[in-house]
């Protein structure tokens, strides 16, 4: 998994020991494109260009290729949110 771009996490104290933690990551804020690497082969008309993105380059996030493209390096836009109850 990509490293979070940006993440908040707050927590609030409770009575006898019991607390709750948030957390809220964020990945890819800016939606910047992160392309992979460029097509090889000599004869191509597309020799040079990258045709996908980085997340799409890395797998497809199936049971033997890699993580889903949402948390790979160039994937969309997204945002995780976690609340913790500790006790």
């Amino acid at each position: 998994m990509g490293k979070p771009e940006g993440v908040f996490h707050d927590s609030i104290p409770g009575e006898n020991g019991v607390g709750l933690r948030f957390r809220a990551e964020f990945f890819n804020i800016f939606n910047h494109p992160n392309f992979g690497n460029p097509n090889n082969t000599l004869n191509s008309p597309l020799f040079g260009r990258s045709t996908q993105t980085l997340a799409s380059s890395l797998g497809s996030g199936g049971a033997n290729s890699g993580f889903n493209p949402l948390y790979q390096i160039g994937g969309a836009r997204s945002f995780q949110l976690a609340l913790k109850l500790q006790f």
